[in-house]
C-alpha cells in the first residue's frame, strides 16, 4: 500500500513538472525576450551608426561640412600631411596682412624626420636615386619622381574684418595676398577659405599680444652652431612658439629643422645633430621664434595650417 502510495505521488510531480514551466524556463525565456529586444536594440543602434557615420563620412567630403568649427583644431599639421599656409600678421597702426597658398598634395619631398626630440626634428633630403625626371614630375624623398604640386588656382579667401568682408583670390602661382586696414589695436578676423576640394572656417582669429621676453642662444659659432636653446615666459594665452630653419641658401635642398612647442613649455631645444647640418657655406641661417596661434584643417587631400602671429627676431 506504502508503495502504491508512493508510487501515485511520484508519477504526479513527474505530470507537474511535464505541464508547467519552472521559474528557470521562466528566466530563460526572458533572457531569451531580453536578448532579443538587446538585438533589436543593437540593429537600431548599428543602423543609427551606420547612419551617422556615412553622413559624417559624406559630409568629411563635403566643403560645407569641412568649413565648420568641427574641422579645425588647435595646433600645428603634420609636415608630412601638410597641403597648405593660410597666415594672418599685424603690426601697431598698420593693416591686417592675409596670405596663403594650398596645394593638391603634400610635399613629396618633406619625409619622416632624420633626428627628433619631441620638440623639434631635422628633416633632411639628398636628392639621390631619382635620376632625371619628368617636367611635371621632382624627386621624393622616397628616391623616385613623383608627381610635383600644383597649386590650387580657385583658391579664395573670405577675410571679414571690422564688419567688413574681403575675398581675396590667387594669382600668380596660386597666391592669395591682401591687406586688410584697421583702426583696432587688436583685431580679431573671421576667414572662410575654399577651393575646388575642400574648405574650412575659422571665427575670431586674433594674434597673441604677450611680452613673453624670449631670447635664443646657440653653443658655437656660425659654421658649427651646435645646440640651439629658445627660451622665454609664458604668456597664458595658450599659443605656441615655433622656428623653421633652412639649410643655407647656397644648398638648393629641402633640408630644414622645425621646433613648435606650447608657449606653456617656456623654451624648446634643438640638439647640434639638428643644427650643425644646416651650417654650410656660409653658416648657419636663423631666422627668430614665431610667437602665434595656430591651428590645422583637414580636408581628404590633407591639412591646412593656419597661423596667426609675430616673428620675434630674438638672435
Amino acid at each position: 500500500m506504502n508503495r502504491h502510495i508512493l508510487l501515485l505521488l511520484a508519477l504526479s510531480l513527474l505530470l507537474l513538472a511535464l505541464g508547467c514551466p519552472s521559474s528557470d524556463d521562466d528566466d530563460a525565456a526572458d533572457d531569451d525576450d531580453a536578448a532579443d529586444d538587446d538585438d533589436s536594440a543593437d540593429d537600431d543602434d548599428a543602423a543609427d551608426d551606420d547612419d551617422d557615420d556615412s553622413g559624417d563620412d559624406d559630409d568629411s567630403g563635403d566643403d560645407d561640412d569641412s568649413s565648420g568649427p568641427d574641422g579645425v583644431v588647435s595646433g600645428y599639421c603634420p609636415l608630412t600631411s601638410l597641403i597648405g599656409n593660410i597666415g594672418i600678421s599685424h603690426y601697431e597702426n598698420g593693416p591686417v596682412s592675409v596670405s596663403g597658398r594650398v596645394w593638391d598634395a603634400p610635399d613629396p619631398q618633406v619625409g619622416e624626420p632624420t633626428v627628433s626630440n619631441g620638440a623639434c626634428a631635422l628633416h633632411e633630403f639628398d636628392g639621390e636615386g631619382c635620376g632625371t625626371c619628368a617636367q611635371d614630375e621632382i624627386c621624393g624623398i622616397s628616391g623616385d619622381c613623383e608627381p610635383r604640386q600644383q597649386s590650387q588656382m580657385d583658391l579664395s579667401v573670405l577675410a571679414t574684418l571690422d564688419g567688413t568682408q574681403t575675398t581675396l583670390t590667387a594669382e600668380a602661382g596660386g597666391l592669395v595676398f591682401g591687406q586688410l586696414a584697421t583702426t583696432s589695436a587688436d583685431p580679431a578676423v573671421d576667414l572662410v577659405v575654399s577651393w575646388s576640394a575642400g574648405g574650412f572656417s575659422l571665427d575670431g582669429l586674433t594674434l597673441p599680444r604677450a611680452d613673453i621676453a624670449a631670447s635664443v642662444e646657440t653653443e658655437g659659432e656660425d659654421s658649427t652652431p651646435g645646440a640651439l636653446t629658445a627660451a622665454w615666459t609664458d604668456g597664458g594665452l595658450g599659443a605656441y612658439v615655433s622656428t623653421h630653419v633652412d639649410i643655407n641658401h647656397h644648398v638648393f635642398a629641402p633640408t630644414f629643422t622645425r621646433c613648435s612647442v606650447p608657449e606653456s613649455d617656456q623654451g624648446f631645444v634643438a640638439t647640434a645633430e639638428m643644427m650643425n647640418p644646416l651650417a654650410v657655406i656660409t653658416g648657419l641661417e636663423f631666422q627668430g621664434l614665431d610667437y602665434e596661434h595656430a591651428f590645422a584643417a583637414w580636408s581628404e587631400a590633407g591639412c591646412v595650417q593656419i597661423v596667426a602671429g609675430t616673428r620675434l627676431y630674438t638672435f
